[in-house]
């Protein structure tokens, strides 16, 4: 009793200093209810590099099948306008398979790997390839915010809010916007939904019991029981759950309720909350929001507010801390809550951003230095990267339109990798992983085995090959995308194509290696 006498005192001595507005617990909700919707905000003040999103061409008969599933053809000519295109091209064509950055210094940067990102448009849910194709609606019904992937990729938790009522729930749905589920049902309001790694546990805010806790569900059993986590009262919220699972981040106001908003962590199961990042009591005070732990669970990203909790303007920035506290540096201007969500492979991070409270929100990117930047979505926010494990492509030959496959399905080092009529299995999948220096793996998703030049040859007409993955640069490829769309598939140790042997348009017609040419039978279409 006599803390909270003391900090409720401490409390009232800042409200007069900083002339804080809100005072009760109900402020807290509407300000939660301004983190979940508000489009990350803030434009830098430095010039934008170029845009890394492109529409795809509307003859694209998959892409408009897809479409046609959610929304239709005139939901595309909507939201067609939503990818930018690079430096004011009217080509309908893709910057790159792997996504591609200009840095400080002129050179090109990019991405190992073709990533999918979530986001949110006009109140529902969507999501877009790397390389700007695949622009899919995923939500149609009530007001959805807050994406969240699942570890392995398969679904989504995401924050509905429908009807009259105002509450929010935590819904689950599979990435393709099929088979929505509820998981909270308290009738209040429920956020911030954050995956465990295993995928097994979702973490979220919610305002039941008369305070605004965190807690955690299991997401297939007993989820309407979930554990309460954390401090036990004021504002707790924005879990974020550490690569290994060990820890949460999360922001709480427990210093001082309703008036400094600090980054604290604490284990998984609750205990040993600590404090991380706290602003001063006097001006000018930071407010620290939306955390977001790194790939490699060495740093924590972060939002950073200045002098301002409610709207976030006009000062705050895309700040990085490392995961002990230390190092706290800025890496890009965001006027707003900016959400900022790291790329698979921890080589940038995509952040919301707009120019005032009440102006559209652009989702952009800055390199994890600093040194790159530009726009990524137009009048979108709250951008979430899908996490690389899952995400499966087929690789089309374009001369023959028959799949890159694992000859029989075998999952024997040294079996042959062929072109076969493509029919959808397992043995025709690839993962596509960040490897080092742009390349990347390509792995067989029935076998867990990489693409690889046998023997590490440097001779055309070399056979391709799955064996375990080991590391080397015969199995490290670089994805360059054509203007079409099409992509050469260039080996890392000797700079030849992957190639279909003689153009041949057979089933079970070999794949090698041979000197880079332009000819269709080393031209692939790369899509999930």
């Amino acid at each position: 009793m006599t803390r909270d006498l003391l900090r409720r005192g401490i409390a009232a001595v800042v409200f007069v200093a900083t002339t804080v507005r809100r005072l009760i617990v109900s402020a807290s909700l509407a300000c939660a209810v301004v983190l979940s919707t508000a489009s990350a905000r803030g434009v830098g003040s430095h010039e934008m590099a170029a845009p890394l999103f492109r529409y795809a061409s509307a003859s694209d008969g998959k892409l408009l099948a897809a479409d046609a599933a959610t929304q239709g053809v005139e939901l595309r000519k909507q939201v067609g306008a939503l990818i930018p295109a690079p430096l004011g091209s009217v080509g309908t064509a893709p910057i790159n398979r792997a996504a591609t950055f200009a840095t400080s210094d002129g050179v090109q940067a990019q991405t190992t790997g073709l990533y999918e990102l979530a986001f949110v448009h006009g109140g529902q849910i969507f999501k877009v390839r790397s390389d700007g194709t695949g622009l899919v609606q995923l939500t149609s019904e009530g007001v959805n915010s807050e994406p969240a992937w699942a570890p392995d990729g398969s679904r989504i938790a995401f924050v509905h809010r429908g009807g009259s009522s105002g509450d929010s729930e935590i819904d689950v749905m599979n990435e393709d916007g099929s088979n929505v589920v509820h998981r909270t049902n308290a009738g209040s309001y429920n956020s911030s939904p954050a995956w465990s790694p295993d995928g097994t546990r979702i973490a979220f805010s919610s305002l039941r019991d008369g305070q605004y806790r965190i807690y955690v569900m299991r997401v297939d059993e007993d989820w309407w029981n979930p554990v309460p986590l954390g401090f036990d009262r004021g504002w707790n919220a924005q879990a974020a759950w550490s690569p290994d699972g060990t820890k949460i981040a999360f922001v709480s106001d427990w210093r001082a309720f309703d008036i400094l908003y600090d980054l604290y962590v604490m284990n998984a199961d609750g205990s040993d909350v600590r404090l991380l990042l706290g602003g001063p009591f006097f001006g000018p005070v930071n407010y620290y929001f939306q955390p977001a732990w790194s790939p490699d669970g060495g740093t924590i990203a972060l939002t950073v507010c200045t002098n301002s909790w409610d709207t976030c303007f006009p000062e705050s920035t895309v700040a990085l801390v490392n995961a002990d506290g230390s190092g706290l540096r800025s890496i890009a201007n965001a006027g707003g809550f900016a959400r900022p969500s790291w790329s698979p492979d921890g080589s940038i991070i995509a952040f919301g951003s707009s120019e005032c409270p009440d102006c559209p929100s652009t989702i952009q990117y800055v390199t994890r230095d600093g040194s790159g930047s530009g726009v990524l979505v137009w009048d979108a926010y709250s951008p979430s990267w899908r996490p690389s494990t899952s995400a499966v492509y087929a690789l089309v030959a374009s001369h023959s339109q028959k799949c890159l496959d694992v000859s029989g399905a075998s999952v024997d080092d040294g079996a042959p990798v062929i072109q076969w009529q493509c029919h959808g299995g397992e043995n025709q999948q690839w993962r596509i992983e960040a490897a080092a220096d742009g390349y990347s793996r390509i792995i067989a998703r029935h076998s867990g085995k990489c693409l690889d030049v046998n023997g590490a040859s440097l001779d055309d007409g070399a056979s391709a090959i799955q064996w375990q993955c080991h590391g080397g640069e015969n199995q490290q490829w670089r994805i360059e995308a054509a203007s079409d769309g099409y992509s050469r598939v260039i080996a890392r140790h000797s700079g030849k194509c992957l190639d279909v042997n003689g153009a041949s348009l057979d089933d079970g017609a070999s794949v090698i290696q041979w000197q880079c040419h332009g000819g269709e039978n080393q031209r692939w279409l790369v899509h999930p």
